[in-house]
C-alpha cells in the first residue's frame, strides 16, 4: 500500500514536473520584437510575422495615428513622420494576433529571418553631400576664372543652392514641430526627418562657401566689435 502511494505521488511529480517544462518551453519560444528591429521592416513584413491581415493592420495603425497607413510603408517612416511609437503599434499587433489565437514564436522568428533580409539600419550622409558639394563648387568656381561661365552666375548658382537647401530643411522642420509640438500632422510619401536632416547637411556646407565669398566682412565686423 504504501509502496502504491509512494508509486502515485512520484507520478504526481513527474507530470507537474512535465507540464511545468512545457510552459517553460512555450514561456521561451514568445519572443518580443524589439523596437529598432520593428523600425526597419514594413506593415506588411510585421503583419507576416505575427500571422494577421496586413491590409487590416495598416488600417489599425492608420486609425490610431490618425492618417492613411499602406502595408508598404515603413515603420521608420511612420515614426520620423507621424510619431507611431514602435511600442504602440507593436501592441496592435499583438492584440490583433489574440484575436485571432495565433502565436509568435522563436522558430517563427527564425524562419523569418532567413527568407527576407533586414533592412539596413537608416545612415545621414554627411561626407558625400559635403564632399560632392565642395568638388561641384571648385568646378564652378574654376569654370568661372577660365571665363567660361561668369562668376555673377557662379554666385547665383550657389545663393539659388542655399536658398532651396533652406526652404527644404525649414519647411520640413517646421511640419516635424508642429507634429511633435501640435499633433498637426502633414502627411507626406516620404521620410520628413530624413530629408530635413540631408537638406541640413548640404545647407551647412553651402554655408561655410558663404562665409568664405565674404570673410573680409566677417573679420572687418568683429573687428569693429572689438
Amino acid at each position: 500500500m504504501k509502496l502504491f502511494k509512494v508509486g502515485v505521488l512520484m507520478a504526481i511529480f513527474m507530470a507537474m514536473v512535465f507540464f511545468v517544462g512545457i510552459s517553460s518551453v512555450s514561456a521561451a519560444d514568445e519572443v518580443e520584437l524589439s523596437g529598432k528591429d520593428l523600425k526597419a521592416k514594413t506593415v506588411s513584413e510585421v503583419a507576416a510575422l505575427y500571422n494577421i491581415s496586413p491590409t487590416e493592420y495598416a488600417d489599425r495603425i492608420g486609425k490610431t495615428i490618425k492618417v492613411k497607413v499602406n502595408t508598404s510603408d515603413t515603420f521608420q517612416l511612420l515614426h520620423d513622420n507621424y510619431g507611431a511609437e514602435p511600442s504602440a503599434v507593436k501592441d496592435i499587433a499583438v492584440l490583433m494576433q489574440s484575436e485571432s489565437g495565433q502565436a509568435v514564436t522563436a522558430k517563427d522568428l527564425t524562419t523569418e529571418s532567413a527568407t527576407s533580409a533586414k533592412a539596413p539600419e537608416k545612415q545621414y550622409n554627411f561626407f558625400p553631400i559635403s564632399i560632392g558639394l565642395l568638388i561641384a563648387y571648385i568646378l564652378s568656381f574654376v569654370l568661372s576664372r577660365y571665363k567660361v561661365i561668369s562668376y555673377s552666375l557662379h554666385k547665383k548658382i550657389w545663393n539659388w543652392f542655399l536658398l532651396g537647401f533652406f526652404l527644404v530643411s525649414a519647411i520640413l522642420g517646421s511640419f516635424l514641430v508642429l507634429r511633435i509640438s501640435n499633433n498637426i500632422v502633414i502627411p507626406l510619401p516620404f521620410n520628413m526627418l530624413y530629408w530635413h536632416v540631408e537638406a541640413g547637411v548640404a545647407l551647412t556646407a553651402i554655408s561655410i562657401f558663404h562665409i568664405v565669398w565674404h570673410w573680409r566682412y566677417f573679420v572687418t565686423l568683429f573687428k569693429k566689435k572689438i
